[in-house]
C-alpha cells in the first residue's frame, strides 16, 4: 500500500464484546462504527493541511510548532487525548563516573530546568507539565490516570 492509501478496517458481523465495562486496554469494546479508514501522511507538513481541506477528519499528533497555525481555523479543535502524554527522560549512566555518585547525579538534576527543556519541546507551557517522577506510572487504567495528578518538584528533597 501506498503511504495515501487508506488502511480500512471493517466491522466483523461475527464479533461479540466481552460482558464487563472497558477500562482502558482492558474489558469488552463494543464496536460502534461499520467501517474506519486511517489515512497515513507521513510527511508532518503536509497532513495539517489536509484537516482544514476535509481529506482527514482527525490528525493524532501534529507537530508542536504547527499548533498555533491549527488553533486560528474555526472548523478545527484541538484537544489532549492522553493526559499523560509523553514522558521525556534523561538517563544517566550510574556504572561510570562521575555518575556513580549518587551526590552527582542530585547535583545535575539540582541545575537541569525543566521548565527550560519543555519549552524546548513545546514552544506553549499549555502542552507541558512539569513532573517530579522518574517514569511514566506503566500507564495506569483510564480512570486510575485521571485521578492521579503529578506532584510538584521538591527542590529540597533533591538537595540532599
Amino acid at each position: 500500500m501506498g503511504a495515501r492509501q487508506p488502511r480500512v478496517f471493517a466491522k466483523f458481523d461475527g464479533y461479540v464484546p466481552r460482558g464487563e465495562a472497558p477500562d482502558g486496554a482492558a474489558g469488552g469494546k463494543r464496536v460502534l462504527v461499520e467501517r474506519e479508514a486511517w489515512h497515513i501522511i507521513p510527511d508532518p507538513a503536509i497532513a495539517p493541511a489536509a484537516l482544514p481541506t476535509g481529506e482527514v477528519d482527525w490528525y493524532e499528533q501534529p507537530a508542536f510548532d504547527l499548533l498555533p497555525t491549527l488553533a486560528r481555523s474555526r472548523d478545527i479543535r484541538i484537544q489532549i487525548s492522553d493526559p499523560i502524554g509523553s514522558l521525556a527522560m534523561i538517563r544517566f549512566n550510574h556504572l561510570h563516573p562521575p555518575f556513580d555518585k549518587p551526590a552527582v547525579r542530585r547535583a545535575v538534576m539540582m541545575a537541569m530546568n525543566q521548565t527550560d527543556y519543555l519549552a524546548a519541546i513545546t514552544g506553549n507551557p499549555q502542552y507541558a507539565t512539569l513532573c517530579a517522577a522518574s517514569s511514566s506510572a506503566a500507564r495506569r487504567s483510564a480512570r486510575t490516570r485521571a485521578r492521579r495528578r503529578c506532584r510538584p518538584i521538591s527542590r529540597p528533597r533533591a538537595e540532599r
